[in-house]
């Protein structure tokens, strides 16, 4: 009997040969990737818990139209159920260098017995300076818990830059507000920074450092991640959006 983890792999190996056999009735495959993940949580100084997760996702176009599949599965080493989570973005590329889309993920918590949704709009910018080495995503969305009827409401941005073909950095920000955004003893702000080095063959391995500060209190939460996969094709477009991308390690 196969296991959910063995389960999402192959529900990922299926994606990808649906997107490739799509070619031939005018649907373009762009690209889509498989990782897996582990990040170690420290929280004031001390040991807290790990996370780790496979993902993969799956992108196909229509014209400038486009559509992004994610899937993932991830758990902790202090809460052994596992957490599915699935998303689907759907875009439009007004231009090689703007793309601009709206998406809705769900999280499955504890094998599936909680649901935890999530939805919000994205773009993408890659300037044409510095032969479009460089990359802007920007997000705002809400995310509904569900241990409580409170959402969160998020905004985000981040930046690539590909400093060689074979070496490239980023950094992100998230700013997230359980009751009011504005309100800076109500929310926690997220920051990212992380380095990847993809090989020849498709491969990469990705290094992360993520810090969490909640407002009006002493909490800080400290993440180490590191993460192996391998891309086909172009890849996808936008980042995940489901709790383990949005709060990595959380």
């Amino acid at each position: 009997m196969f296991t959910k983890k063995s389960r999402l792999l192959l529900t990922t190996a299926a994606a990808l040969a649906i997107g490739a056999s799509a070619q031939a009735q005018g649907i373009a495959f762009d690209g889509a990737y498989v990782q897996g993940e582990y990040i170690e949580n420290i929280y004031n100084g001390g040991y807290d818990y790990s996370q780790s997760g496979i993902y993969g996702a799956v992108q196909a176009s229509i014209g400038q139209f486009a559509v992004q599949v994610d899937l993932g599965v991830f758990t902790y080493d202090i809460d052994p159920p596992l957490n599915p989570y699935f998303a689907l973005h759907a875009m439009y590329n007004i231009s090689p260098n703007i793309v601009v889309g709206g998406y809705y993920g769900v999280d499955l918590w504890n094998d599936g017995a909680f649901i935890s949704p999530t939805y919000g709009v994205e773009a993408k910018f890659t300037p044409g300076f510095l032969d479009g080495r460089m990359s802007f995503e920007a997000f705002a969305g809400t995310y509904m818990p569900f241990f409580t009827p409170n959402s969160v409401e998020f905004i985000g941005l981040g930046v690539d830059y590909a400093i060689t073909d074979r070496i490239s950095v980023g950094a992100s920000y998230l700013r997230a507000g359980w009751y009011d955004l504005n309100d800076p003893g109500d929310r926690f702000d997220v920051l990212e920074v992380e380095g990847t080095y993809d090989f020849a063959s498709g491969l990469y391995a990705t290094a992360s450092y993520t810090n969490r500060i909640t407002q009006g209190s002493f909490g800080q939460d400290t993440t180490f991640g590191i993460a192996v996969g391998f891309n086909f094709g172009d890849g996808v477009t936008f980042e995940r959006r489901g709790f383990s991308g949005l709060y990595p390690g959380q």
